[in-house]
């Protein structure tokens, strides 16, 4: 995909999760939806940039969504 149509679907979709945000709220359902798919694109963005700069750069196989890693209890002794 070119750089210039990602731009072009990203301010689409930045309109419409606007639209939906003010009309049914920021933490409906279909803007979190909507807010979900803006960041793929923002997230292909950024990697298509970071590719440009760096040309050894890694394709991310998660599109850009990471698992939270479980952290180890610390216990507090007073």
């Amino acid at each position: 995909m070119l750089k210039k149509q990602l731009l072009t679907q990203i301010e689409l979709k930045r309109t419409e999760l606007i639209e939906i945000a003010m009309k049914h709220g920021f933490s409906s359902s279909s803007a979190i939806i909507c807010s979900q798919e803006l960041d793929v694109l923002l997230n292909k963005y950024n990697e298509i940039n970071l590719k440009n700069k760096f040309p050894a750069f890694p394709k991310s196989k998660n599109n850009g969504i990471s698992k939270k890693r479980k952290s180890k209890k610390t216990e507090v002794h007073c």
